[in-house]
């Protein structure tokens, strides 16, 4: 690992501690061009075996060759515009995904008076008349599990990725370590879960009246587990309205939720601020980690993080404003409604909920002036395990006792969108790698602790049982660590250099007959701190079904993410591809790397591909 690396993770170390508690109420304008006149204020089945306990063996080897990818590879199942939601008659039904793109030469922005519907219709419709997207989760787990763990794959694409040490630092390409899961379902509550098991559908629970997803972040280290729902969401010349039911406790060194809203299909979309990562190149993610009521965990408000060009602007509420917090309760939901047109957003967020069933006191948060360029995205579920391992979390002390060391656990319910119901679009996802980890890293095991009796316990399970890591004598790295045998996956690719057999990867399910735009949605791992050079000079080289190679650099916009003091990370890009070069069924797609000169190598992960103007 280079100096210049290590002295990166320091800094991280040392600024995210400072910066975690010390939030005030500032704009960090990095050119994203907002007016913050308005304020903020009030108005009125059986589960997956136990990996630690052996499990299913895993798979393991490099992906192989086009043939190889193409006849072995298991993959999610095509997808496509969802059938069951109803069409808005005050919209138009046939919206198509090539109106998609957002204007990026825009010099002005629609005048759309901002209006807050007034709805209250039933939970079973997420509390819409006519939603254009519901998901209640009351059918239960999908049949088979996938890249979507017990997800739809017709209607989701879950994104994982960890920059936990780097993501190609050891040969390995995003490790994602284990998750133990809180109550459930009979035979999967208090599981050991890995991808692609850690996207759960849960039963009731004494503070969850209905059937809810559970999402297990095992990702340690700035890790993020999302969850995109595949329908466009359209506001274009009106107020779009985002509802979700979630548990907002958490802790920005622990785990926390968020809510984005993106213009492109994001795979994975993060942020820098002590994350380390890029979010979208053009959206909003609204973060639910402050405590800006300093009330110890006990309410929540939301940081906003705003990219354009992947240039992104922080802004956090007023400090010691009760009207910008929300009371939270372990294992219950908030009820959260976001409202927006391309020039105002607002935020209003329940109070926890004390019987499942009735959400009090929802006010407003955040409400600001925005300039969204564009009217059409994608509405994204993120799960963010800051450090749950490292910052003791979810400890015999802690005011979250249904949490895990292990991982940042969130429930959801509920979510839905208006607007009308966008055709004419298709997507498929290539499947994660999910091989064994190797390298030094991870070839002895996982975070373990020295047992009273001398043997070794994985540290998640010392961290439920004491209040701090000097109680539990797991702090002195040469007497009270080890390494628990445990199991952990990579959950993504290393590209190899150009010269070098291509990584060969399958996209099957695949219809382009009509398509008149394809674009590969990605996360990519560049190592611009290791490489001479400005980020531009990386890259991808690739092919589809065996045809003419192309290469991809990094764009001036993509470069944008590389900036900050941190660097971007994994970088969330999309790739515009001929539509031509696709074939119905089963895709090869062959990647090298570009520009890489002897450093750590490019991976990448969460590889979908989205079709427009299909029939």
């Amino acid at each position: 690992m280079t100096a210049q690396m290590t002295a990166r993770m320091i800094a991280r170390m040392i600024g995210e501690i400072v910066s975690a508690r010390g939030r005030m109420a500032v704009a960090v304008v990095l050119g994203f061009g907002l007016a913050l006149g308005a304020g903020c204020g009030r108005d009125a089945g059986s589960g997956p075996s136990d990996p630690l306990d052996g499990g299913p063996p895993p798979v393991d080897g490099p992906a192989g060759t086009v043939d190889e990818a193409i006849a072995d590879a298991a993959v999610d199942m095509p997808v496509g515009p969802a059938t069951d939601a109803p069409t808005l008659d005050t919209a138009p039904d046939t919206a198509n995904e090539e109106d998609l793109r957002e204007d990026r030469d825009a010099t002005s922005l629609p005048d759309v008076p901002f209006m807050r519907p007034d709805v209250a219709a039933p939970a079973a419709t997420c509390g819409f008349e006519a939603p254009a997207f519901c998901e209640t989760f009351e059918e239960g787990p999908a049949p088979t599990l996938g890249r979507a763990g017990e997800l739809d794959p017709a209607r989701w694409s879950v994104g994982r990725d960890t920059t936990d040490p780097a993501p190609t630092v050891f040969g390995v390409a995003f490790g994602v370590k284990p998750a133990r899961l809180g109550a459930c379902r009979p035979g999967l509550s208090d599981t050991v879960v890995l991808p692609e098991s850690d996207v759960v559908v849960c039963e009731p629970t004494s503070t969850i009246a209905t059937r809810h997803l559970l999402s297990a972040n095992g990702s340690q280290n700035y890790g993020v587990l999302s969850h995109r729902i595949r329908q466009p969401f359209d506001f274009a010349g009106r107020t779009g309205t985002v509802k979700v039911d979630v548990d907002l406790t958490g802790s920005p060194l622990c785990g926390f939720a968020a809510v984005v809203i993106s213009a492109d299909p994001t795979p994975a979309p993060s942020f820098n601020e002590w994350e380390h990562a890029s979010g979208p190149r053009n959206g909003v993610e609204i973060v639910f980690n402050g405590d800006n009521c300093h009330t110890g965990g006990a309410t929540v408000s939301p940081a906003m993080h705003f990219f354009k060009d992947y240039v992104e602007t922080v802004v956090v509420p007023t400090d010691n404003d009760p009207a910008t917090c929300a009371r939270t309760a372990d294992g219950a939901l908030n009820h959260v409604e976001i409202y927006l047109t391309q020039t105002h957003l607002e935020v209003w967020v329940s109070d926890a909920t004390p019987d499942g069933a009735t959400f009090p006191n929802l006010h407003r948060l955040w409400q600001g002036e925005v300039a969204l360029p564009f009217s059409r995205g994608y509405v994204n579920l993120s799960n963010h395990n800051h450090a749950t391992i490292k910052y003791w979390c979810g400890n015999r002390n802690s005011q979250t006792q249904g949490k895990s060391g292990s991982a940042s656990l969130i429930r959801w319910d509920n979510v839905g969108f208006d607007g009308p119901v966008v055709t004419g679009w298709q997507e498929a996802s290539a499947p994660g790698a999910l091989t064994r980890l190797v390298g030094p890293t991870f070839s002895q095991g996982i975070e373990g602790c020295v047992t009273s009796s001398g043997g070794c316990e994985w540290r998640p399970d010392t961290i439920s049982r004491f209040p701090d890591e000097g109680t539990a004598r797991c702090g002195d790295p040469s007497t009270m660590q080890c390494r628990f045998a445990g199991e952990a996956r990579d959950i993504g690719y290393v590209v190899p250099a150009d010269g070098q057999p291509a990584l060969a990867v399958r996209i099957d399910g695949v219809h382009p007959a009509g398509a008149k735009s394809a674009r590969l949605a990605l996360g990519a791992w560049y190592p611009s701190l290791s490489e001479p050079g400005p980020p531009t000079v990386l890259g991808l080289r690739y092919r589809l079904n065996g045809g003419p190679w192309h290469d991809r650099l990094i764009s001036a916009a993509e470069a944008n993410a590389f900036a900050a003091a941190q660097g971007a990370g994994i970088l969330n890009q999309i790739i515009d591809l001929d539509p031509g070069e696709l074939r119905e069924g089963a895709n090869a797609l062959e990647v090298v790397s570009l520009g890489v000169k002897g450093g750590y190598p490019i991976g990448i992960v969460n590889i979908d591909l989205v079709l427009g103007g299909t029939p």
